[in-house]
């Protein structure tokens, strides 16, 4: 039976760590081509890290990833969206809370932003998150209300609204040390959102490509697309942009 094999994306120091942990268990440790940092046969299993900071890995080395993975104590929300550039079907966007500790486990499990992860495991990995995660929240944009509330050039302002009101949900009651957005549009993310982590006492990042960097915006970018693509089967696939 062919074994299961999983993808995470390491920091430079998590890299470091790996090593250091496979070294500590006497891995040989080699390289085959320039986009390998280093290969490791552990058993009869293989873990290999790119330079682009990606590891794959075959399931049953799960424990040697988690060990080398560092996550703080603080308590994350990151929002992401789905949709905003297709034709057909709703905009999803969706806001998870995460603590350290869900993160370190997520991220071993096979955590990525959703475009990384086959589609096969899209559902399996959306439950999970669901299942770790300390809350989380949906904002769905179905097409109509979308061109009841359009105007041309304010498509931004909309989705940060829509993120806001994400992450207001999604943090009710809760202590929240960081606000992660993915940055369609720097200065009308901040202008919605800074006030709220003023008033949350919350550092506010906003970075493009978030979903690649951050573990709690790739939890959001897949319950968005999840969320979407169940949407889709179940018929909401009117066209957004048909004004």
């Amino acid at each position: 039976m062919q074994k299961e094999q999983l993808s995470t994306k390491l920091r430079p120091d998590e890299i470091l760590r790996l090593r250091k942990l496979l070294e500590e268990r006497n891995c040989m440790l080699s390289k085959m081509g320039n986009h390998e940092i280093f290969r490791a046969k552990v058993d009869d299993s293989q873990i290999i890290v790119y330079k682009s900071g990606v590891v794959v890995y075959h399931a049953d080395t799960m424990p040697i990833i988690s060990s080398s993975l560092l996550e703080d104590e603080a308590v994350e929300v990151g929002s992401d969206e789905a949709g905003k550039g297709e034709i057909e079907g709703p905009i999803v966007v969706a806001a998870v809370v995460l603590d350290g500790d869900a993160r370190k486990e997520l991220r071993a499990m096979g955590l990525m932003e959703s475009k990384s992860i086959p589609k096969k495991r899209l559902l399996k990995m959306g439950n999970l998150i669901k299942s770790k995660c300390i809350f989380f929240d949906v904002e769905v944009i179905e097409p109509e209300d979308l061109l009841s509330s359009w105007r041309k050039g304010n498509l931004n302002d909309l989705l940060a609204e829509w993120h806001k009101k994400a992450i207001i949900k999604a943090t009710e009651g809760i202590k929240v040390d960081r606000i992660i957005v993915d940055s369609f549009d720097r200065a009308r993310i901040l202008n919605s959102i800074e006030p709220i982590a003023k008033r949350m006492n919350a550092a506010l990042i906003v970075e493009e490509r978030a979903d690649e960097n951050y573990p709690t915006v790739a939890a959001a970018s897949i319950i968005a697309r999840v969320t979407r693509e169940d949407l889709l089967k179940e018929g909401h696939a009117g066209k957004k942009w048909s004004i």
